[in-house]
């Protein structure tokens, strides 16, 4: 949807501004980085808690993949804004894209972020 918004509305990154550039590829580095945090977090986590009756339940397959989407769409994200610096940012379709993956990157953080603030919540017996 964000491709299509930006393509047919001909939305364009700002010629010649490689530092808007630079700012999407820190903003995708501390999302990235904020899921790495989590993941070493949830790994740490002793079986008897939360996690552990999440192992036992098979719902650990859900998270562990929400988790890989989340850093692996924000790893690409920083990889497209790299690619941006060889000039491509002065094209439509590029433009696109990187909005696309922009989007992608910040919604599944925070699907991971709110999935991760209930299991805080979750009492454990």
């Amino acid at each position: 949807m964000t491709f299509v918004v930006f393509y047919y509305f001909s939305i364009k990154i700002p010629v010649d501004d490689k530092e808007y550039i630079t700012a999407l590829i820190s903003v995708g580095a501390v999302l990235a980085g904020f899921i790495a945090t989590a993941i070493a977090i949830l790994m740490a986590l002793p079986s008897e808690s939360v996690i552990g009756k999440l192992r036992t339940s098979g719902y650990i397959d859900v998270l562990v993949d929400y988790l890989a989407q989340a850093l692996y769409g924000a790893v690409i994200f920083i990889i497209f804004c790299l690619v941006g610096f060889y000039g491509f940012y002065k094209c439509l379709v590029y433009s696109a894209i990187l909005s696309s993956f922009g989007v992608f990157s910040i919604l599944s953080f925070v699907r991971v972020a709110s999935l991760l603030l209930k299991l805080i919540k979750h009492p454990v017996p």
